[in-house]
């Protein structure tokens, strides 16, 4: 809907109205993304992105009979800017929704990684089928198009299978039952103030909005490109999308063998090289083989950069303020998107659209290298703890929390050795923490008597946490024993905000009391 709009703009008004609407289309977007992830804090968040899904319909009809009457560029921008608004809720929701349908933990791995490889391959057929739309009838065809597909999305919604029933509220004590509120989420702006002083963190977010501005940048390019320079007309744009995409869906695939990598920050510096260098080749070399080639090598950088990216910010930011960060990330890529758009526009006006790729190109190059040393920080910041993970994935309270939670929960562990004899929690203590025994084996007794031995895989304190309540049982290691320790509010943060987790906390509380 994106190419489409601006053909629209590019072939009625030209280049400097399409820059124009590329940023009237943003403003939505702008908006939106601060407020997305908070839309779906509530029990029933496949009616929120089904409406979703049916505003941008609607939307999309409106804008699709406006092309058609070839009504002036302000009536369609309103009714298409709502719709690319809507761009915004698809990811939170997805986010949300899929820990609530998968089975097991291997399926919100595999769905996860279907879902990686479906976001590369929509940046080529998404080009693909604009272009076809296109050549045949048009804008009005390109936007009527998404629009069936958005009404696809709300038939996806309604068909959306049940969510899990969580466990009777009766059958668990009252205060119990509220503890498990979620935690009260911190605000992006106090989020920001925290992540101010670590360096690292603060540069890999600047790092993935450099793609964000060369999207911005490239969006208006494409079109421009491919109608002044090539005189291939509105269908052009779309194939040099389609090369952009194809750089995309090849990093996509390639892209699996990092989730092993302890050590990201190489392939980050690497990704924005590649951008440039792409970026550069296009506007050095204006011929259609070595755009076609560049506009490749560039999609292919962008989309190795945004996955290295989130995964060096899993790793180092506090499990607390993983969310919001995350909710930081998409409205820097809607800022990154509105900065770039305006640029691009500017450079056309004023240098010609190939001179504009190779100041952009060379400003990366500036970029990084102000940047990159300070990229290996958050290398040297981040963790991968394992065995830790391996742990936690095997027990029933944690395995079916999505990657990101699981590796956030065990970053935020520490590990503890008790001697035998030595108390891990003792009866009517304050509750303060939970223990994942990792090894070893422990006694639990109430009022003195044996209640069971646990050992590898078993957990103690969730209930005086869960339940904001003293100790009702005393732990004690009766061998040698390893645990893992995890604190209140990462334990609540993973455990409340994941439904599968938190039938299965409720079922611990209701059979034990320890």
């Amino acid at each position: 809907m994106w190419l489409a709009v601006l053909v629209y703009a590019q072939e009625r008004s030209g280049s400097t109205a399409a820059g124009w609407m590329a940023l009237a289309l943003l403003i939505p977007l702008v908006i939106a993304a601060p407020f997305a992830g908070r839309a779906f804090a509530r029990d029933d968040p496949e009616r929120v992105l089904g409406a979703v899904f049916a505003t941008q319909a609607l939307m999309l009809a409106v804008a699709a009979v406006m092309a058609v009457i070839e009504a002036p560029l302000a009536v369609i921008a309103v009714p298409a800017a709502v719709a690319i608004g809507g761009v915004a809720f698809a990811r939170p929701g997805q986010a949300v929704i899929a820990p609530g349908i998968v089975r097991t933990a291997r399926e919100l791995t595999s769905a996860n990684l279907l879902t990686g490889y479906i976001d590369s391959g929509c940046v080529l057929v998404g080009p693909l089928v604009a272009t076809a739309c296109l050549a045949a009838g048009g804008a009005a065809t390109a936007l009527g198009v998404c629009g069936l597909f958005a009404v696809a999305g709300v038939v996806a919604m309604l068909r959306m299978p049940e969510r899990p029933a969580a466990a009777d509220p009766a059958a668990v004590d009252p205060a119990a039952v509220d503890a498990l509120a979620p935690p009260e989420r911190p605000s992006l702006w106090r989020v920001l103030r925290t992540l101010r002083g670590r360096d690292h963190i603060v540069v890999l977010l600047a790092a993935l909005s450099l793609q964000h501005l060369l999207m911005g940048v490239m969006g208006l390019m494409f079109v421009v490109l491919a109608v002044d320079e090539f005189e291939m007309g509105g269908s052009g744009a779309g194939i040099l999308n389609i090369a952009f995409g194809i750089g995309a869906v090849t990093s996509g695939l390639g892209s699996t063998v990092l989730a092993g990598r302890g050590r990201l920050a190489a392939v980050v510096v690497c990704s924005v090289v590649v951008m440039a260098v792409g970026t550069l080749a296009v506007g050095l070399f204006v011929t259609v083989p070595v755009v076609v080639v560049g506009l490749a090598v560039v999609g292919c950088g962008r989309s190795l950069l945004d996955v290295t990216g989130r995964m060096l910010l899993q790793r180092s930011v506090p499990p607390q303020h993983l969310a919001a960060t995350f909710a930081i990330i998409e409205v820097l890529t809607s800022v990154g998107l509105a900065l770039g758009t305006v640029a691009s526009q500017v450079m056309v006006a004023t240098i010609g659209a190939p001179a504009g790729l190779v100041a952009v190109g060379t400003c990366l190059l500036v970029v990084l290298a102000l940047i990159g040393p300070r990229v290996w920080l958050a290398d040297r910041a981040a963790d991968v703890p394992v065995v830790a993970v391996a742990l936690l994935r095997s027990m029933p309270l944690f395995a079916p929390l999505p990657p990101a939670s699981l590796e956030a929960v065990a970053r935020a562990g520490v590990e503890r050795t008790f001697e035998p004899g030595e108390t891990l929690m003792r009866e009517g203590d304050p509750g303060e923490s939970y223990h994942a025994v990792a090894g070893g084996a422990v006694e639990v007794t109430i009022d003195g008597h044996h209640l069971r031995t646990l050992g590898r895989g078993a957990g103690v304190g969730e209930v005086a946490l869960l339940a904001h309540s003293r100790r009702t049982a005393t732990v004690t290691a009766i061998e040698r024993t390893h645990t893992l320790e995890i604190d209140r509010e990462p334990f609540l943060l993973a455990v409340t905000r994941h439904e599968p987790s938190l039938i299965a906390a409720r079922r611990l509380m209701k059979d034990f009391r320890y």
